[in-house]
């Protein structure tokens, strides 16, 4: 695999993604987030089996290809990048070199057939609530919110 993407929208997809990502793992390809190619499109999903999200960022792309690496990480590194403007990703034996501006980085990866599938939607929406049917709802919701963390 082979691209370069912008840095905003590569931060942005790392970030959303990231946070579906459990802390507390057993299988050790959940807490990798997925970066594949997509018909021109950089496709980055994660999930935690009971939630899943995938996202498409436009690309420029050299030689599809498809890798997982850990979520935490990457995110780490990614938000720590200097604005620079575009991010280079390769990978080479299963390991995610990332380059924007003067910065780099190597991380090791697992192989993207252990990556659980995470089924996509159908239709476009799953349901649709006018704005001020939800001004008026969240006031009469709000007494059933709780104020502490037990559950």
């Amino acid at each position: 695999m082979k691209l370069t993407c912008t840095q905003e929208n590569f931060k942005k997809a790392i970030y959303s993604t990231e946070r579906v990502v459990g802390k507390q793992i057993t299988l050790p390809i959940l807490e990798n987030i997925l970066l594949e190619t997509d018909h021109g499109m950089l496709k980055i999903a994660a999930t935690n089996l009971e939630i899943g999200v995938f996202l498409k960022i436009g690309a420029k792309i050299e030689e599809e290809g498809t890798i997982t690496v850990p979520a935490r990480l990457l995110s780490n590194f990614v938000n720590n990048l200097p604005a620079d403007g575009t991010v280079a990703l390769t990978v080479i034996d299963q390991t995610l070199h990332i380059e924007s501006g003067s910065s780099k980085a190597q991380i090791k990866g697992l192989q993207a057939q252990d990556f659980p599938i995470i089924p996509e939607m159908e239709g476009e929406f799953l349901f649709s609530l006018p704005a001020q049917e939800m001004r008026e709802a969240i006031p009469r919701l709000a007494m059933c919110v709780s104020m502490d963390s037990t559950r």
